[in-house]
């Protein structure tokens, strides 16, 4: 019941009940009395009215108002004029209730932060009116441009801060730091000589923050990284680990190699 009055919430009764305000039916075919029935179908309880608004940030205690609004664009929706600036409205109010969506990605969660309306509205406006003159260092900030420095921004903050986590952690004691910045703690060396098998089990400890670490891609990047450790079958965890009669023998190998190799 739901789903079928989220998907007709939109388009309810005309002759829905409007306290002292309701249109008056007049019946006089089966046209009319079919058409009253299907307004009474597509229709909801005043209350499923109230708590859509509620849900949608407006009041509870506005369902006339919304009755009214619906029936007025029941009416203009003939007048193309009108329905243009209908249309306008509605997308104004689906960014509107979008907004707290888009601070929470742009701003990283912090709620002292806002978007400024006015500005946003100024620039929509001129990209739509082919007026945007926005330059920064002298470049004109088309809608690429645009989109590429709030990208910057948003990530800016990030960077910063796995950084300075980076910076943290390879202070920490026993963490080694590969030439490529990756870092690593040996938790508990192997011993002896076996390998990897395909029945045993490799275990990657990452540590991050708990919204990065409940994306999805992050889940499928840690399990990766765990299938090319063993897939590689590693002997040692690093260099120094590495016995002087195993790199003799590599050597060995390689000169082989090279002695065979016509090139």
């Amino acid at each position: 019941m739901k789903k079928f009055f989220a998907a007709t919430c939109a388009v309810a009764a005309l002759f829905s009940s409007c306290h002292n305000n309701s249109p008056k039916a007049n019946l006089k075919s089966d046209i009319d009395t079919l058409s009253y029935e299907m307004g009474i179908v597509m229709s909801a309880e005043e209350k499923d009215f109230a708590n859509m608004l509620t849900q949608q940030g407006s009041d509870s205690s506005y369902v006339d108002e919304f009755l009214r609004g619906y029936i007025d664009g029941m009416k203009s929706a003939e007048d193309k004029q009108k329905l243009a600036y209908n249309m306008g409205v509605q997308a104004g109010m689906q960014i509107k209730m979008q907004m707290p969506m888009m601070e929470q990605q742009v701003f990283q969660g912090d709620s002292t932060k806002k978007v400024s309306i006015k500005n946003f509205v100024a620039g929509f406006v001129a990209q739509a009116k082919g007026t945007n003159d926005l330059k920064i260092n002298g470049k004109l900030v088309d809608k690429k441009e645009a989109n590429k420095l709030i990208m910057d921004y948003i990530f800016t903050k990030q960077r910063k801060e796995g950084e300075k986590f980076l910076a943290e952690k390879a202070k920490e004691k026993d963490v080694k730091k590969l030439a490529d910045g990756i870092l690593y703690k040996v938790i508990e060396a192997g011993q002896g000589d076996q390998h990897c098998t395909a029945t045993d089990s490799v275990i990657v400890k990452f540590e991050t923050t708990d919204e990065v670490a409940a994306k999805p891609e992050f889940v499928a990047f840690g399990k990766d990284i765990a299938m090319q450790v063993a897939a590689a079958n590693p002997s040692y965890l690093d260099e120094a680990s590495v016995p002087e009669s195993v790199i003799a023998k590599e050597k060995e190998i390689v000169l082989a190699q090279m002695a065979n190799d016509p090139k």
